[in-house]
């Protein structure tokens, strides 16, 4: 500002170059363009503008819609452990099949069947006898009890 309160008129200019960098680290996912426009004090609408003059995807009168940062972040956390799930998974499967191996090698070497099906009779658990069926056996056994000191004396 000058001593007199009026503001220079400074227009910045920028290179073909630097704006087709920034459309390209847009299109790459580098950064987003709040992030440009936070970084290089840029007015997002010009960004835009770039965006739609130099992009390869998007075109003018298309409205481009951005993810906030923490949606970005989040939405790359979530990729991050879907690849570590199916990490996961693999290596699970890797073990079934040589557990599997194992038990084929077992049947044919040593006639052993590991991979028996379970018939109903293996697979009956008994059950807890219920409080009524508890003190019926408590009074048949006093009684009987009673019965046998009575015939004993």
């Amino acid at each position: 500002m000058l001593k007199t309160g009026k503001r220079i008129n400074s227009q910045r200019r920028f290179s073909e170059e630097f704006k087709r960098k920034l459309v390209d680290d847009y299109e790459k996912g580098i950064m987003s363009v709040a992030q440009m426009e936070r970084f290089y004090n840029i007015r997002n609408g010009l960004i835009y503008n770039w965006i739609y003059k130099y992009s390869t995807y998007n075109e003018k009168n298309v409205r481009i819609v951005e993810m906030k940062d923490s949606q970005t972040n989040k939405l790359k956390e979530l990729e991050e452990k879907v690849k570590e799930l199916e990490r996961a998974v693999g290596q699970k499967q890797i073990m079934i099949d040589y557990l599997e191996k194992m038990i084929d090698l077992a049947k044919e070497n040593y006639s052993i069947d590991i991979k028996k099906t379970p018939t109903p009779h293996t697979l009956v658990v008994p059950r807890q006898p219920t409080s009524y069926e508890l003190f019926t056996q408590f009074t048949l056994r006093g009684r009987r009890r009673e019965q046998a000191s009575c015939s004993s004396g």
